[in-house]
């Protein structure tokens, strides 16, 4: 299991309960544990999974205080989950990054070698998931088909040997263009669609 997504069994032992990147969770402050961390209860978590809270804002975090956090990432064999609380993670993709996300998946897809720049911004935007440092990295998750931690080291590993063939071993460029197609081309081409009507959609309200 990545850490993207839990599953619990309901009391009754039917169907399982999920809980993925960006769920919302109601809980309570119940302790600071240091730094910018605090401990979260939350009735509706997986059984057996602790909640904590990272937050940019401590000094507004107070104990007893009740709120809807989102989760932010789920550690299985830890049995934690990361919750965050405000807009920031979560905000839509800005007018000018669009056009660069979409250049940049483009850049995967086609069927010649894609610039340095595309193949940088590819891996900027894979790499924003796990570093969850920029205001739209869970929006980008979900453009990009909401991948397992493995699949986005698998990604980025394969950018990476894309950019080395090109400049040390062009003849192998195809052969690394049709496993990004094969493993992901689903998923990339559907984020094109998504991103170009998301562009299409903001050229049309100017």
């Amino acid at each position: 299991m990545d850490s993207s997504s839990s599953r619990d069994h309901n009391s009754d032992g039917k169907e399982p309960y999920r809980l993925k990147l960006g769920d919302e969770l109601n809980g309570t402050v119940v302790k600071p544990l240091g730094g910018s961390r605090y401990q979260i209860k939350c009735r509706h978590a997986p059984n057996g999974f602790s909640v904590t809270l990272h937050t940019l804002r401590s000094e507004e975090v107070e104990e007893g205080h009740h709120s809807t956090f989102w989760v932010a990432k789920i550690v299985p064999v830890r049995g934690e989950i990361l919750v965050r609380e405000g807009d920031f993670g979560r905000l839509p993709i800005s007018p000018s990054m669009a056009p660069r996300y979409l250049t940049a998946i483009r850049g995967l897809l086609s069927d010649d070698a894609p610039s340095g720049d595309a193949l940088g911004e590819a891996k900027a935007m894979v790499g924003r998931i796990a570093k969850q440092n920029q205001a739209d990295w869970l929006t980008v998750w979900r453009l990009l088909g909401e991948p397992g931690a493995g699949d986005c080291r698998r990604l980025v590993s394969l950018i990476d040997e894309l950019k080395r063939v090109i400049k040390e071993e062009p003849d192998q460029i195809t052969g690394i263009q049709g496993l990004i197609r094969e493993e992901f081309g689903g998923a990339l081409t559907s984020a094109t669609r998504r991103l170009t009507k998301l562009i299409d959609g903001t050229s049309s309200r100017d």
